[in-house]
């Protein structure tokens, strides 16, 4: 496609100047052009497509051209070029007032109007490239912001968070509101490797289940591994636990490579519609869990939209986050049973360095000493010596289980 190449959009209820603008356009063929009638019909076409100008006939002031420019709902309206001819020129002079970017007279032949339009066509990529820019800027910045304001402290206060719902849900709840998702969902993985819903949240639908609700997730686990062993990469949670990868899914009912049955049946049992899909595994060297979103919206207008980039790069900061407060958690857990275990194993060692005696017995002519050195942390085994009648010495040592 040429660097050129421009969609245009010719409004005009004159044959005589559209047949003109028609015969200069078919010599340039890098202009794809859209012709109508009226101003009505050319607002509706400026809502279902994006044009790069807009060629219009002087004779359509009288239909509000003003009107037409505020109407058009692009970041960047197209600029608008009247057409006309000598005789009309005061009639094109208002329309330039009234907020025309140029006027074109007809006659013209393509050489004229190619070097009518493309200043502006290159004006209206400048400018695109510019407010592409600026947004890129504004995402970075609020991704700073959002890391330093929301993303980290969120990190800091779930490794601080002892009750494990409350820190799942938090979690969630978080990821929602920064992604704008109207529902979460949070898998985490099982010993017997599968994931189990640990939290599922659906805003517009007032439900929430698992975490600080009471209201247990009755969805049965998702096995990691089929029937034959193999891993399950068909459910797009299991694939992401699997790979460790993220999955942004603009409309799951189109073709997917992804089974998604069961969020079929959940929509239609519940006159739902889930479209977009966003899946992230929580990783902390190996995957211990899974974030989905569904669902992002437009926070102007409400309307589901995909998952951005953006927003993807949130739920995977935040699913980091997520991945070391669990990781965390488990090793504090993991260290008080240690320390309990220990603090047993010393008791034990204590009762039974209670069972052997504290002097053993010395006989004329004999020297009697001891020593007990444990296999492991604890044994049963035991030993003992003590005086018998007539000058005897009774001598015992036991082994009561294992080695």
């Amino acid at each position: 496609m040429p660097a050129s190449y421009a969609q245009l959009l010719i409004v005009s209820n004159d044959k005589k100047n559209s047949t003109a603008l028609s015969e200069a356009l078919r010599e340039l063929t890098h202009y794809d052009v859209t012709l109508t009638s009226s101003l009505s019909q050319g607002e509706q076409l400026s809502k279902a497509h994006t044009f790069d100008i807009v060629l219009m006939d002087v004779c359509l002031k009288n239909e509000e051209l003003a009107q037409f420019l505020d109407r058009s709902g692009a970041a960047i309206p197209p600029p608008v070029i009247v057409i006309g001819q000598t005789k009309e020129i005061p009639q094109l002079t208002q329309c330039i007032e009234d907020g025309a970017a140029d006027y074109l007279l007809i006659p013209t032949n393509p050489t004229l109007l190619e070097a009518r339009i493309r200043p502006h066509l290159q004006q209206k990529r400048l400018q695109e490239q510019a407010l592409s820019s600026l947004r890129a800027f504004s995402e970075v910045e609020k991704l700073a912001d959002d890391l330093r304001l929301v993303i980290l402290p969120l990190g800091i206060a779930l490794s601080a968070e002892k009750d494990w719902n409350r820190l799942l849900e938090r979690f969630v709840v978080t990821a929602m509101d920064l992604c704008n998702a109207d529902a979460g969902s949070l898998f985490m993985r099982t010993e017997d490797d599968s994931l189990r819903y640990e939290i599922m949240r659906v805003t517009s639908m007032g439900l929430a289940y698992g975490g600080v609700s009471g209201e247990p997730v009755t969805y049965a686990n998702l096995p990691l591994y089929n029937e034959r062993g193999e891993p399950d990469v068909e459910n797009v949670a299991t694939f992401a636990a699997h790979e460790g990868l993220s999955i942004n899914i603009a409309n799951i009912y189109d073709k997917s490579a992804f089974d998604f049955s069961g969020t079929h049946r959940f929509d239609a049992k519940n006159n739902y519609r889930t479209i977009s899909c966003l899946t992230v595994p929580l990783q902390n060297n190996n995957v211990i869990g899974v974030l989905q979103l569904r669902n992002a919206k437009d926070p102007r207008t409400g309307q589901v939209i995909p998952f951005g980039a953006y927003q993807q790069l949130v739920a995977e900061s935040l699913a980091s986050q997520a991945a070391v407060a669990v990781h965390n958690r488990r090793l504090r857990r993991r260290e008080t049973s240690l320390l309990r275990y220990k603090r047993e194993l010393q008791i034990g060692r204590g009762i039974q360095a209670s069972f052997f005696p504290d002097a053993l017995p010395q006989p004329p002519g004999w020297e009697l000493t001891a020593r007990f050195h444990a296999a492991r942390e604890v044994a049963g085994d035991f030993y003992d010596a003590f005086a018998l009648p007539f000058d005897k010495i009774g001598l015992v040592i036991a082994d009561v289980c294992d080695k």
